[in-house]
């Protein structure tokens, strides 16, 4: 803790006063302390902590690379337990079956505020189809208003009947995998749509959802485009966005179907935030195979505007390698990727529906 701006131990119970503390013991405490400031401090600053440390107990450059591989196992321990406790009575989750129902959903969700969502649902869906942001034969997604509550984006995963009945017996169903894939992404630090509750009925599957606020990534970019001040926006989204792909490739995450419309940008004031709206198509790996991070980058570069100039998308790639120290530097990727992008048509969705163009002029 921070006390007259010095920091003071407040917790003792673990110490431990010895003559000398060995070097794996060193390492290990080290491992610890950087895997807890890890979220919080960049590459830079976690390194000005090791010298710090070095200054007054020096190690060597092979210790360093032990701390740092350490601190990533535990750091990934962490993350791993915490998206486990979303199927688990915790404080923050609870489990439960309510008449027909059964729930997961975190603390502040009880099944008597759920069931009003899930009843507005169907009505809305019944009386206003129209209304549908999504009406597919595998699901349907609506933003469901209560009063006296905010709006929630409730996802229906429609049970067809037949092998979908097995697969949901032995693999848990769609929506079960869409609620640990959301808490797992929340755990590993990735903004996303906050998932409520995981309801199973009858009828299929509920995921209830955070509503987003903003306009989707491809929308956005259009827009954009059309505006004589757009350049600026459009190249500070190009550093973000590729952090964010960095972070997931990163921490081994793997989304199958990584589209411009699946990101939801808002803007506030000259601020820009970008959120992943869908993950319905969620992996995790310890280590993120080299083929799926490329699948991922062609399937962003695809579904953008052709408008969107070469050097924006270099420009992408470069807080993409940045963020994740890809094997290959940023010119050897952009090769690969604007190479397998060809011979493939972009689609992205404008507000008059989706448009496809040809990457050829």
């Amino acid at each position: 803790a921070l006390k007259d701006g010095a920091l003071v131990l407040i917790d003792l119970f673990p110490l431990l006063l010895v003559h000398s503390v060995s070097k794996q013991n060193r390492v290990e405490g080290l491992a610890h302390l950087i895997a807890s400031l890890a979220p919080f401090l960049s590459q830079g600053e976690i390194e000005r902590v090791w010298a710090g440390y070095c200054s007054r107990q020096p190690l060597s450059g092979k210790a360093w690379e032990r701390v740092m591989a350490r601190q990533w196992e535990i750091q990934r321990h962490h993350e791993q337990s915490r998206a486990r406790r979303c199927m688990a009575n915790s404080s923050e989750f609870y489990q439960a079956r309510w008449r027909d129902l059964r729930i997961a959903a975190r603390r502040g969700w009880p099944p008597k505020r759920i069931q009003p969502f899930l009843g507005g649902f169907r009505d809305q869906l019944r009386t206003h189809p129209e209304q549908a942001l999504k009406n597919a034969p595998e699901s349907a997604v609506l933003i469901v208003p209560v009063s006296n509550q905010d709006r929630v984006c409730v996802k229906w995963y429609r049970r067809r009947g037949g092998l979908d009945n097995w697969k949901e017996r032995f693999r848990g169903g769609r929506v079960l995998r869409a609620w640990k894939a959301g808490n797992g992404l929340l755990a590993r630090g990735i903004p996303v749509a906050v998932p409520y509750a995981m309801v199973r009925a009858r009828d299929g599957g509920y995921l209830l959802m955070e509503t987003l606020r903003g306009m989707e990534l491809d929308r956005w970019l259009v827009k954009m485009l059309e505006e004589e001040s757009g350049g600026k926006r459009i190249r500070e989204m190009a550093d973000l966005l590729g952090t964010l792909m960095g972070r997931l490739h990163e921490k081994g995450i793997y989304h199958a179907d990584v589209k411009a419309c699946n990101f939801m940008i808002r803007e506030e004031g000259e601020r820009i935030t970008i959120t992943l709206m869908d993950y319905d198509h969620v992996k995790f790996f310890d280590t993120l195979p080299a083929k799926f991070m490329v699948k991922n980058l062609v399937q962003l570069n695809n579904s953008v505007p052709k408008g969107i100039s070469r050097g924006l998308r270099y420009r992408f790639l470069r807080a993409y390698v940045r963020k994740f120290s890809a094997a290959a530097g940023v010119k050897v990727l952009f090769r690969r990727v604007w190479g397998e992008s060809q011979g493939k048509m972009i689609v992205y969705v404008t507000d008059h529906g989706d448009r496809i163009e040809k990457w050829e002029p």
